[in-house]
């Protein structure tokens, strides 16, 4: 929770979210990218997935977690 927290308070806090998300995803840890996007606002979600878009690892994992996410 305290990643999204983090991106929550400042959008800036997405570009070092990412490194982490991409150990996260790399270790196909859907419950935590399904917690993430839960606890972060709306508006918030659309730019996290903007910044990781171009990813091919973090987008399977979020592919593999259910499509509500992206």
């Amino acid at each position: 929770m305290t990643v999204a927290e983090a991106i929550n308070r400042d959008s800036r806090n997405i570009q070092k979210a990412k490194t982490f998300m991409e150990y996260v995803a790399e270790f196909d840890d859907r419950e935590f990218m399904s917690a993430l996007f839960a606890f972060l606002e709306r508006p918030k979600r659309r730019e996290v997935f903007a910044a990781v878009r171009n990813n091919e690892t973090i987008v399977k994992c979020l592919e593999l977690t259910g499509r509500a996410l992206l």
